[in-house]
């Protein structure tokens, strides 16, 4: 098997939302009335896309000690809700919204991370925030213990509590704060400061035959809490007698506490004895009063349970008030920074757009996401700090037992939950550690790496030992004492612990040798001689965690813990997928847009945005060269692979111009006038160079009247003109004394000797190949070879090449068709099926000099 230096693997996950479109106005050639969307020229999309590439080859790792670490937590927030409220954004600054940016999607790094708890698929909020902020996996509903501890079981819990990065933070003399639109007692704020059994053990009124001595949460902060300089949110019945006057007027005789303390004078108190400048505020008016140069401690419980919806906050009838969550973030930040010695550490959370989510309030839901993204960008006080962005969601399930994947993807539970991947974006000092997709406790790691706390406070073990170091290369973290142990420790086969018996060591483990392998790696600077690019067509996030889990059953373990082949790859990214003319996308605008560099419309292939679907006459000038003519041009070989039929979108989008994307054949263009090619003509006529085709299609290069070789009927499908484009191919090889093969079927893909073989065309069914699950188990007599098989022999051919290659795998067409029809199952496995074109594709290159995107 041939090998190969420099690789580039590129993974495009393809999803969007619904159209609107607007005009622009010309500027300096960028805009023009004539170009749908926002009217953006071809020339505007180029220019923008060397603007991002200049940006991005001028970035430098920030390398050093984050004195200061902010970490926004966007609860329910997941990618869909992220790409809506960027949407909302722009269309209330009068644009089509799709072209907008929000203030977190600046950061330079980003990563996808697995939420899975210990003992659930599907997580909750109280054990996805003790992963993140204690830096260990635990069981759902639980909130800063261990996978040892069951739901409820107060004696449990006990011996089994974990400390989290604000008591770490604090033991290096750092300032800590807490902002949340939710009760402060809430899981995932509540998962930084308790150790409880039960997330809804908030205060002494919901443990009444709670037996074993617990605390509650409300009095756990106030009573174990007592340096935590910050606290803003709602939440004040959770810290009045269930007899008190509410300042507001709610009544707290069901949830107001029972043991008759009130925590709020608590906690006055003690301030007042440590002689510490402090305000206790439940108002708008008294919160604007508060002087922060003045102020080493602030209380402020604004509302009886949650604070408002951002939508309500200023339309609402209530008297008091609430402040808004950018303004308590600013608050915050100007009291903890006081500390300028030792820095904070600061927790925000946009709790209220997962609330939204569960009662079906969209609009509530993205403007609560506006909020939470003025709250991020106000967050930048020229301190050196590090800002983390993290989609914890889409929210909370209904509790049931673990459940393995039979006929459908990612359980879902409520209206937007799911198990699916999130996001995290990051910048500031170390934030390069956030790359690829990672398990969920990773993050906590990661924070008191760069801030030098928790296990790696020790100079020698953290970033402060990298300060010296000018290049990217650097020494790894040493293990704490405590992790110092046998490797018997990682999984406690008694059972104790859930999941697959991984016990704390093991998370603190893995997430140690994760900042390990991305401190000791080489940064691979140079020019990719070879370039392949994988599309996973319909593959959205949901369906990678889905066929993650799948893969990981069919391997004998609970499955989230698995890790499919392009997830091992270092660095991730986030698309926006729109077209110019819509905001939800289709398969062959995103094509063009991937591969011609240049946005296009809804349904057009390798034409730029002039075109109007279905126009003919409109798409000549308007044609746009892809990446295969740009290698083409450079000497390098190319190819597509696809189990698609070889005309469809995307690859079409790789060498035709087309007004519309289902001008496959002659046969599909009866009625249309111009003198259009279709696109099976446009690839046999004008890219003979294309070395490699294989998937499917035959029935467009075959005459009407033609016999197929698997005996399907023609007739409707068949060419018009009688040609037989699949003859044509041969003749011209011939004619250019070029070694070649045309097959059908596996068995003669499989006799094809790559080192003697120049071009090779693969037509193995009339329309788009068998899904995978159908594959090996048809009884055609023709026979197909797989995404893998059809991939490595692309390779062997292309990388004969001494200029090298570019080919494009689309695995993604039945991925995509799976689940049109609704055939979960069918898209999963061809989701695996093309995981293991990944895998195979990068045994047989080498980073040194091959793509993979």
């Amino acid at each position: 098997m041939l090998g190969f230096k420099n690789r580039l693997t590129f993974l495009l996950f393809y999803f969007g939302n619904i159209a609107t479109v607007l005009t622009g106005t010309t500027k300096d050639g960028l805009y023009s009335t004539e170009y749908s969307g926002n009217g953006e020229t071809p020339l505007y999309w180029k220019k923008q896309a060397k603007d991002s590439l200049r940006v991005a080859l001028s970035s430098t790792m920030n390398i050093g000690v984050a004195k200061n670490v902010i970490l926004f937590i966007g609860d329910g927030m997941g990618v869909s809700t992220v790409t809506a409220a960027r949407i909302l954004q722009g269309q209330r600054r009068n644009k089509t919204g799709e072209e907008n940016i929000l203030s977190f999607e600046k950061f330079p790094h980003v990563a996808f991370s697995k939420i899975y708890s210990q003992d659930y698929q599907t997580p909750d909020s109280a054990c996805t925030a003790t992963a993140m902020l204690c830096g260990v996996k635990s069981n759902y509903g639980t909130l800063g213990v261990t996978g040892n501890v069951k739901r409820s079981d107060c004696e449990g819990s006990k011996g089994n509590e974990l400390s989290s990065i604000f008591k770490w933070s604090k033991d290096k003399g750092k300032s800590t704060g807490i902002v949340t639109t939710t009760r402060i007692t809430h899981a995932t704020i509540a998962a930084g400061y308790s150790n409880s059994a039960d997330r809804g053990w908030e205060n002494d009124a919901n443990m009444v035959n709670v037996k074993g001595g617990c605390k509650d949460i409300a009095k756990q902060l106030i009573e174990d809490n007592k340096d935590i300089q910050v606290l803003l949110g709602g939440g004040r019945r959770n810290f009045l007698p269930f007899d008190a006057e509410d300042p507001e007027g709610y009544n707290l005789y069901r949830t107001g506490r029972r043991d008759n303390r009130n925590l709020i004078d608590d906690w006055v108190d003690d301030k007042v004895k440590k002689n510490k400048t402090h305000r206790y505020v439940w108002n708008s008016t008294d919160f604007y009063q508060v002087n922060a140069d003045k102020t080493d401690y602030l209380l402020g419980l604004f509302e009886g349970s949650h604070m408002q919806f951002e939508a309500d906050r200023l339309t609402t009838r209530e008297k008091a008030g609430e402040p808004s969550l950018a303004e308590m973030t600013t608050k915050a930040i100007e009291i903890l920074r006081k500390n300028n010695k030792n820095g904070y550490f600061l927790l925000v959370e946009g709790g209220r757009i997962d609330h939204a989510h569960h009662d079906s309030m969209a609009h509530k839901s993205l403007v609560d996401t506006l909020a939470f993204a003025d709250a991020v960008a106000i967050a930048r006080d020229g301190y050196p700090y590090t800002t983390l962005m993290y989609a914890n969601g889409p929210g909370a399930p209904v509790y049931e037992e673990r459940r393995n994947l039979t006929g459908s993807a990612v359980p879902l539970y409520s209206e937007t939950h799911s198990g699916e991947d999130v996001p995290i974006y990051a910048r500031g000092p170390m934030s390069h550690l956030f790359q690829g997709v990672k398990e969920q406790n990773y993050i906590a790691h990661v924070m008191a790496y760069a801030s030098c706390v928790g296990d790696y406070k020790n100079r020698e073990d953290c970033a402060a030992s990298l300060s010296n170091i000018e290049n990217t290369h650097h020494s790894c973290p040493k293990n704490s004492k405590n992790s110092r142990r046998k490797l018997a420790d990682l999984f406690d086969r008694n059972s104790r612990f859930t999941g697959n018996g991984e016990t704390p060591f093991y998370w603190r483990k893995q997430a140690k040798d994760e900042i390990h392998k991305i401190l000791n790696a080489e940064p691979n600077i140079g020019p990719a001689k070879n370039v392949i690019l994988f599309l996973g067509d319909g593959m959205g996030v949901s369906t990678v965690t889905a066929a993650r889990i799948l893969q990981g059953q069919n391997k004998g373990q609970t499955g989230e813990e698995n890790i499919l082949s392009w997830e091992k790859f270092p660095y991730t990214a986030l698309s926006k997928t729109y077209n110019q003319d819509y905001q939800t996308a289709d398969s062959a605008g995103t094509a063009t847009a991937f591969l011609c560099g240049v946005k296009a419309n809804y349904g057009t292939t390798g034409v730029d945005a002039s075109t109007k679907r279905y126009d003919c006459e409109s798409s000549k000038g308007a044609e746009v060269s892809s990446i295969l003519r740009w290698s083409m041009d450079k000497g390098k070989s190319t190819g597509i692979v696809t189990t698609a039929r070889v005309t469809h979108a995307t690859p079409a989008s790789g060498y035709s111009s087309s007004a519309n994307r289902n001008w496959e054949g002659d046969s599909d263009m009866v009625n249309v006038t111009g003198g259009c090619k279709d696109i099976a003509r446009q690839l046999i006529e004008d890219n003979p160079d294309i070395q490699v085709i294989l998937g499917g299609g035959r029935r467009y290069f075959l005459p009407f009247d033609a016999k197929d070789p698997e005996g399907y009927n023609l007739w409707f499908t068949g060419r018009r003109d009688n040609r037989s484009l699949v003859q044509e191919w041969l003749d011209e090889k011939n004619e250019r004394n070029k070694r070649h093969r045309y097959v059908w079927n596996s068995s003669d893909f499989y006799s094809v000797n790559a080192a003697e073989t120049d071009y090779l065309l693969g037509l193995f069914q009339p329309s788009h190949m068998q899904y995978e699950i159908e594959r090996l188990t048809s009884k055609e007599k023709g026979g197909e070879p797989s995404l893998s098989e059809m991939t490595e022999k692309a390779i062997d051919i292309l990388s004969r090449n001494t200029n090298g290659y570019f080919l494009l795998v689309e695995g993604s067409g039945r991925i995509d068709h799976g689940h049109h029809d609704n055939k979960p199952k069918r898209a999963l496995t061809d989701t695996l099926a093309f995981a293991d074109a990944v895998a195979k594709a990068d045994e047989i290159t080498n980073e040194q000099d091959t793509i993979c995107r």
